[in-house]
This record gives C-alpha cells, structure tokens and sequence, in this order.
C-alpha cells in the first residue's frame, strides 16, 4: 500500500515517461527518509531507550522492554502509524533483529522509508545488560548507557544523511524491483 502509492504519485506527472517515475519516486523517498531520520535524531535526544532486565549477563534484542520503551526501528514504525505492528512483533518475536524481521507489511514500509534493511540494521541496537532491578545505583548506570546510546544514534543519523544519495539510489532500485 506504501509502495503503491509512492509509485502512484510518482507517475501522475505531466509527462509520465520512466525517466520522470523514477524521478518522482526518488523525490518522495528523499522526503520520507528525511522525516524518517529526523524521527531518528528526536528518538535520540528523547533517551527514551530499551532497557534489558531480563537477561543481566548480556545484551538482549527488544523490539519494546517490559517497561514499554521502544527499540529505535520500533519508534520509527510506530511514529509512521504502525504501533500495532510493533505490538504484534513483540509480541510474538520480541528479540528478533530488524535484519531477520520479514513480515510483509515492514518488508513494504522499509521499501517505502527511504531507508535500507542494512540501515535499520545499523540503527537496531541490544539493550545492554543490567544486573539489577532499579534503584540509584542502577539509574546511574542507565543514564550513562542512554548518554552512549544517543551518541551513537546520533552518529548513525549522521552516517545515513552523509550516505543518502546512494542509499537513495538502491532504494529506488529496490523500489522499482519490487513493483514489478
């Protein structure tokens, strides 16, 4: 549906030739990857991030903590209207990597962000470990993986606008393919 209607609008130019479609898609990928990111860089600065208190030994993917927080690729589903996406992954696959998620509706919603599977990847980090259950000492330690969190976040936006016309390039490629 996503898709469809990128292609749609894509190719209600004056003169529709591939040239143009292809020009159109490119455009309005350009705009959603912009919006996607700067739903990115919001989600950073928010330090609204998973927390892992369940597996103290290790990093644990979440999709959403028993807390309710949202993993970064979760936020940006969510913040494009698809929160009962999110809920329905967690709830059946709540560890799983962005990388081996393949479920339709998300498989059309990345072809349509502007962002690349390997880019959501790169934006998907575990939780980190912790080995307790609150408190100031644990609050502490929190914050300063949310400080290392958002600097990475940070960074990754960074790395995806300074990547965008190739990221744009492969993504209309992808686009196309798929429409096909």
């Amino acid at each position: 549906m996503i898709l469809a209607t990128l292609l749609l609008g894509a190719s209600l130019s004056a003169t529709p030739t591939p040239a143009t479609a292809t020009a159109g898609l490119r455009a309005q990928l350009a705009a959603r990857r912009e919006a996607q990111l700067d739903r990115l860089h919001e989600y950073a600065i928010s330090g609204r991030f998973p927390r892992n208190t369940d597996t103290p030994s290790g990093p644990r993917e979440y999709f959403i903590d028993p807390q309710g927080r949202l993993c970064a690729v979760a936020n940006l589903l969510a913040a494009d209207g698809h929160l009962d996406w999110v809920r329905e992954i967690a709830a059946g696959r709540n560890q799983i990597l962005v990388a081996d998620l393949h479920d339709a509706r998300v498989d059309e919603w990345i072809r349509g962000s502007g962002l690349l599977r390997e880019e959501l990847a790169t934006i998907q980090k575990p939780a980190p470990g912790y080995p307790y259950s609150g408190g100031a000492g644990g609050d502490l330690v929190a914050q300063q993986d949310a400080t290392e969190l958002r600097a990475r976040l940070l960074k990754v936006e960074a790395d995806l606008r300074a990547s965008t016309d190739a990221s744009l390039d492969r993504a209309v490629t992808l686009a196309m393919t798929a429409a096909r």
